[in-house]
């Protein structure tokens, strides 16, 4: 769809290109839905989109008002806006949890997914060919869950509890001069299990898209900060079995079908007893997983939810 077709959305910084954005695909279709339930309403706001993290400097909208929505994503940082920040727009969707108390105008809103995944669809359980599947980048965050396929995991035998930690030793381990092994797929049948050394290091945004629908179980290990990560959408949109560290109690994990992990320690068990099921569990729960992304995460569904908010508002002020 082309930028111009919604006059009423802009991003901050690269204004109308932003469907060229990682998440353009999903927020082109979570506004199309939008328009269709309720054109009138739609048309009477603008939507400004801001990929801000804080941890880089405050975020500086170059407008507001009473008829904007803010859709702020990217905030790793989980920054909460003050209240006198919130009152200078209508409706603020904020990716990252908390979202701060008190603050009316305020709303938990999905971290999409790259547009890649959003435009692929599930594959039938039946064809898909792998088991487990993780590829991504090997941060200081992810040391816990690295150490689970090799012999530092009993060095020390317990997770590390703060980043600091953390940091040292992945430090430790990028200069140690030993080869760093970083394919583990052979740990379990018929499974994909990768550390890259950067970033968007490893596959294409395409194949790991088609990876991903292809797997039956995917395991989601924090990002940079944050344990929500943009990898729980993805899999949830994909019809996969997640097994992921705890999450924040938002709209979109709490009571979920997500397989949760106490500490990094329980995976290879947790794992083990997941592959053991009958092949009909593991299915279910992961049907259950794409309908939850469906009436919860999803365009649509969180097209429904703020028309909602929206709907009220605008006729109130109207009236």
């Amino acid at each position: 769809m082309s930028s111009s077709s919604f006059s009423n959305v802009i991003h901050a910084e690269i204004g109308n290109r932003w469907p060229e954005m990682l998440e353009g695909a999903y927020l082109v279709s979570f506004f199309k839905e939008l328009e269709a339930l309720d054109p009138l309403v739609f048309h009477n706001f603008r939507f400004l989109i801001a990929n801000k993290n804080t941890r880089f400097g405050p975020l500086l909208p170059p407008f507001s008002g009473h008829d904007v929505v803010l859709i702020w994503l990217s905030d790793e940082e989980a920054s909460i806006p003050p209240a006198d920040f919130c009152r200078n727009f209508r409706l603020i969707l904020k990716s990252y949890w908390p979202l701060g108390e008190g603050v009316r105008n305020i709303l938990p809103f999905p971290l999409c997914g790259a547009s890649e995944v959003v435009r692929t669809e599930p594959l039938p359980w039946a064809q898909r060919k792998t088991e487990v599947f993780f590829t991504g980048n090997l941060n200081a965050n992810r040391v816990d869950f690295f150490r689970q396929f090799n012999r530092l995991r009993n060095l020390p035998p317990w997770d590390l509890p703060f980043y600091w930690q953390k940091r040292l030793y992945w430090e430790a381990i990028l200069r140690s001069p030993i080869p760093l092994r970083r394919d583990f797929s052979d740990r379990f049948p018929d499974s994909l299990i990768t550390f890259t050394h950067a970033f968007k290091a490893g596959m294409t945004p395409e194949t790991y898209a088609h990876s991903l629908a292809a797997s039956k179980i995917a395991i989601c290990p924090p990002g940079f900060t944050s344990a929500e990560t943009i990898r729980h959408f993805e899999a949830m949109r994909l019809g996969c079995v997640i097994v992921s560290p705890p999450l924040p109690p938002n709209p979109f994990y709490a009571g979920s079908p997500i397989v949760v992990l106490k500490n990094w320690r329980l995976l290879g068990q947790r794992l083990s007893d997941l592959l053991r099921k009958d092949g009909k569990a593991l299915k279910e729960r992961a049907d259950a997983t794409f309908q939850w992304w469906r009436s919860r995460a999803s365009p649509a569904a969180m097209a429904n939810t703020v028309l909602r908010h929206l709907d009220s508002s605008y006729f109130t002020r109207k009236l």
